[in-house]
């Protein structure tokens, strides 16, 4: 997939404890409700010290309660050695994560391991491996296998011999410090050569085998959890941008054309890359994948150009003004794997969707989970621009075009409108997170962005209020409340009852209007001194 950027140069982070969870990503920052502020954490416990290949160190901390922190010099760039202290004349164990790999070293087996997690593949220098005999111990989980499979390949090309460690029969995700240190012996020379086991080996081989006898037996049947492990399973739920946009999760952002839903998009790619705050909520910074099926690169820049982006900013484009329906999702998830950006935007989805008709909800779902898929197994989230239908829709999700698998199969709908007047509104549907009140957008024709101005409830309260003072001054002197209150026809403000009471309420207390009596109650409009 061809992709097109201003420079490939990594920006530098200024000194930082950013808490890192098991595929590589930073969290937001302490005190945004990610993770604990500092005071809130216990003290360090382990660290270990990466060196870069380009010079400099960075240092891996355990930290209660229980997250792990990464704290990275200012101009320090990866990629970065794996842990040094192994033997390199003897076979390696390559595990996911520096427990696991103290773990196996304290057991006397030759062990290192990458910084990143899941991502250790893409971060770590393995060179120093070469001609070695390497032996992958594998997290048993769905990011631990893919990192692995992701390793064997790259290890194939540079190790003397790469095997792989059998944990099928291991729970969810346990590592090699799950385990005593016997099994980790007895592992690591079944992955060698089974017939070399010692007999003090063999319940470990027979357990094997009837674990997966079991795992036999139940292949017809659902996979089930049980309720103590649902409340006591890890929580590693995580925003992109905070209560909004999951991570890993899909979106649609869909308004009628010419409502600016590409502004939009293009103020949340930059808020993304830059980590700062999009519709007044944080972000978790990364990097962006931009596909552009409807804007030239010459249209991309000219959006751009005003926003005053550094030119190390982390987006990258994608460009194809005819779409790339046919293989467009393996290209897509190619080019993720290789970039790793946290946020992937697709304009428009009618593009890239293989489905001849968007109401048909088997064809749809069939055609959008996939893409689910690859934003869960590369931990990013992708969003989908999309169109409205024409006229009105009782409800918000309904004014989505197409069938509703669209709206179910995502985590976020982002809607936007355009009014009579002229002004933008946005609001939101989330599956998890908080909903996004129908608010107005401004648009700042400087930098070509856009933020969130007052809410749409707000505006209406204003003017209101600016129709029942208008009704007083036009009366002079004191006016009644049931006067007030009345509708237009009526000769009243005009304003329906209920809020024309809450509003004069709100008015007095802000100092608005005076009050006086009892049955009735008169206002008027306070005047200076």
């Amino acid at each position: 997939m061809a992709t097109q950027d201003d420079s490939t140069t990594k920006s530098p982070f200024d000194e930082v404890c950013d808490s890192m969870d098991g595929d590589g990503f930073a969290e937001e920052a302490p005190g945004s409700g990610g993770i604990p502020d500092p005071e809130e954490r216990g003290p360090v416990y382990r660290e270990w010290q990466y060196n870069s290949v380009e010079g400099g160190a960075v240092k891996v901390c355990r930290q209660d309660p229980g997250k792990k922190i990464r704290r990275k010099p200012e101009g320090v760039k990866g990629p970065f050695h794996p842990l040094d202290g192994f033997d390199a004349g003897k076979p390696i164990v390559v595990c996911e994560g520096e427990p696991a790999c103290d773990a196996l070293r304290e057991a006397e087996i030759n062990s290192t391991t990458g910084i990143g997690g899941a991502a250790l593949a893409k971060t770590t220098d393995w060179r120093s491996l070469e001609s070695c005999e390497v032996i992958l111990w594998p997290d048993q989980d769905k990011a631990g296998h893919k990192a692995m499979s992701e390793m064997l390949r790259l290890l194939t090309g540079i190790c003397r011999k790469v095997l792989i460690v059998a944990t099928g029969d291991l729970p969810h995700k346990a590592d090699a410090a799950d385990v005593s240190p016997e099994e980790r012996h007895w592992r690591v020379a079944q992955a060698i050569d089974i017939e070399r086991l010692s007999e003090d080996y063999r319940p470990y081989a027979e357990a094997l085998d009837e674990a997966e006898a079991e795992a036999e037996a139940r292949a017809d049947q659902l996979e089930t959890q049980g309720f103590d492990e649902m409340l006591t399973s890890e929580d590693d739920f995580q925003y992109l941008v905070a209560d909004l946009l999951p991570l890993p999760g899909l979106s649609l952002m869909s308004a009628k054309p010419k409502c600016g839903k590409s502004t939009l998009a293009r103020t949340l790619a930059a808020d993304v890359a830059l980590g700062s705050v999009f519709l007044d909520r944080g972000t978790h910074r990364g990097k962006v994948l931009f596909c552009s099926f409807e804007e030239s690169p010459r249209k991309m820049k000219k959006e751009f150009a005003p926003m005053g982006l550094p030119p190390d900013t982390q987006i990258r484009f994608v460009y194809s003004r005819g779409g790339a329906k046919e293989d467009f999702l393996p290209k897509l998830e190619a080019t993720i794997a290789e970039y790793r950006p946290s946020l992937v935007i697709i304009d428009t989805l009618q593009k890239v969707l293989n489905v001849r008709d968007l109401n048909d909800y088997a064809l749809t779902i069939d055609a959008i989970e996939p893409y689910r898929n690859v934003a869960e197994s590369n931990a990013c989230h992708i969003m989908f621009l999309h169109h409205n239908r024409k006229g009105q829709a009782d409800h918000a999700a309904d004014a989505v075009l197409g069938s509703t698998a669209l709206t179910g199969e995502v985590d976020t709908i982002l809607i936007m409108d355009r009014k009579a007047d002229g002004f933008r509104e946005v609001h939101s549907i989330n599956r998890d997170g908080e909903d996004l009140t129908r608010t107005r957008l401004r648009f700042d024709p400087e930098t070509r962005r856009l933020t969130l101005g007052d809410s749409v409830t707000k505006v209406k309260a204003r003017a209101a209020k600016t129709k029942i003072l208008e009704y007083i001054d036009a009366q002079g002197g004191w006016v009644k409340q049931p006067d007030i209150v009345k509708s237009e026809k009526e000769g009243g403000a005009g304003v329906r009852k209920g809020e024309a009471l809450r509003l004069l309420k709100e008015m007095v207390q802000d100092g608005e209007l005076d009050m006086r009596g009892q049955n009735p109650i008169e206002y008027r409009e306070r005047t200076p001194g």
